[in-house]
């Protein structure tokens, strides 16, 4: 017979330093602080701004010469309706802000509406251009729509693939073959980004109908008392796992904040030496005379029921989440809407023309690094702090919006972190150790990853 499920908390614990744990959460409020601060300066800042919409404009580009291409590739243009081609490209146009971004909406419209609809665009854009390299680009975008893009000399394609990227490569292929190689790569990025663009949809679609379905099996397992909960509070102080988890904040994001000031290099360095912090943390409750099966208890190190199995449990977990995320992007997207600040990850400024290295480094950074430490210190040390104090729906709230704040999306962005914190935190409560939640971590952020790169890359 399964455990019922239990809502009362584990006892909290003698033997914890008042001032350790005042210190702690004193540390722990300062660095929410500072990290929200440098957000919100970042997210006020015009450069930060135009990178975030640039992201943006790209999905949209990519995406709508996807549709384009495809349409011609069957050979059904003239099936399409007159009106429809534009309407691919408003999206596109209503996400050009700025010049720049504006003579990179007229290459899109050059590809889709024609030469005609690129060159009027480009009549109406003059005026605004102001700096003198964008007023060279758009008389070499005028002379590629007027005459041809052999027409242009060498010098001046570099200077509009280096001030348009992927756009300006997409004007120099403008009227080539389909066989070009030039216009081949400009092409497979652009249908690339459009099957990623489908893909997403099918993917939520059948994610949310499955997590649905999870989500109800698990409530009527609940009500049931037929679901078991499996998180078990290590016996000994608690208050060291407070501590450890405050020790890896300020470290992780002083470490972080020094390394940029000093331009470190190389990169995996500055990894290194946070690593060394991340274990000395993990492992600061030893030092406070927790015992080591206390702290692979607390921080979650063990197999549970078998990795193969937690790891699946996790999966189904994500999946059980899937509509309240859903609910919490929606929450997001009216706060962005009426506030306009939009949480854009500043990972997302890397992903635009990596390298394939570079490209492994993001998947590598988000999808093992940040699961195993996150997961470690948030659903391990924190929340087991928290769960010798409160029952596991508050211990879970109160570290899922801490988990929210530290993050760099910004404010707008606190509801779907929060949201995915909480499907972690819940993890914890239901298998006991954190190879489920790291599963699902690792699985949130590898989909992410592939969406951004597939869309932008």
């Amino acid at each position: 017979m399964s455990e019922p499920v239990t809502l009362q908390p584990q006892p909290s614990r003698n033997g914890d330093s008042r001032i350790g744990i005042v210190l702690a959460w004193l540390a722990i409020l300062v660095v929410i602080g500072l990290v929200a601060v440098r957000v919100w300066l970042m997210s006020h800042d015009p450069r930060m701004e135009e990178a975030g919409d640039e992201v943006t404009l790209q999905m949209a580009s990519r995406t709508a010469v996807g549709y384009h291409v495809l349409i011609q590739s069957l050979g059904n243009r003239a099936a399409v309706p007159p009106g429809k081609m534009r309407e691919a490209t408003a999206p596109v146009v209503s996400q050009a802000h700025t010049p720049r971004q504006q003579l990179q909406a007229v290459a899109v419209i050059g590809e889709m509406l024609g030469a005609p609809a690129a060159l009027d665009e480009l009549d109406r854009l003059r005026a605004g251009l102001g700096a003198k390299e964008l007023w060279a680009d758009a008389d070499t975008l005028q002379t590629i729509y007027k005459s041809g893009s052999d027409k242009i000399t060498c010098d001046q394609a570099i200077a509009l693939t280096k001030d348009l990227g992927w756009q300006g490569q997409l004007a120099l292929t403008f009227g080539a073959p389909e066989h070009d190689p030039s216009r081949a790569k400009v092409a497979s990025a652009a249908l690339r980004a459009l099957a990623a663009a489908f893909g997403i949809e099918i993917v939520i679609g059948l994610g949310l109908l499955t997590g649905i379905g999870l989500l109800i099996f698990g409530i009527v397992r609940g009500v049931d008392r037929k679901l078991t909960l499996a998180y078990r509070a290590p016996t000994g102080p608690a208050g060291p796992f407070l501590e450890g988890f405050a020790i890896y904040l300020v470290s992780y994001v002083g470490i972080g904040y020094l390394a940029s000031r000093a331009h470190l290099k190389p990169q995996w360095l500055s990894y290194l030496i946070e690593l060394a912090f991340v274990v000395f943390a993990a492992c600061w409750p030893l030092l406070r005379g927790v015992r080591l099966n206390q702290l692979r208890q607390g921080l979650g190190w063990h197999m549970g029921r078998g990795v193969i199995r937690e790891a699946l449990a996790g999966i189904g977990a994500y999946l059980a989440g899937l509509p309240f995320m859903a609910a919490a992007i929606g929450v997001t997207a009216l706060l962005s809407k009426y506030s306009g600040d939009k949480p854009i990850h500043p990972i997302v400024f890397g992903a635009g023309g990596a390298s394939a290295a570079a490209i492994v480094g993001l998947y590598v950074l988000a999808g093992v690094w940040a699961p195993i430490v996150e997961e470690t210190m948030f659903r391990g040390a924190l929340f087991t702090y928290l769960r010798c104090w409160h029952r596991w729906l508050a211990s879970a709230l109160i570290s899922s919006l801490i988990f929210a704040a530290l993050h760099p999306q910004g404010w707008t962005g606190i509801p779907v972190l929060a949201t995915i914190g909480f499907i972690f935190a819940c993890t914890r409560e239901w298998r006991g150790t954190v190879i489920a939640s790291a599963t699902a971590h690792a699985l949130n952020n590898g989909v992410a990853v592939t969406v951004l790169v597939l869309l932008v890359s």
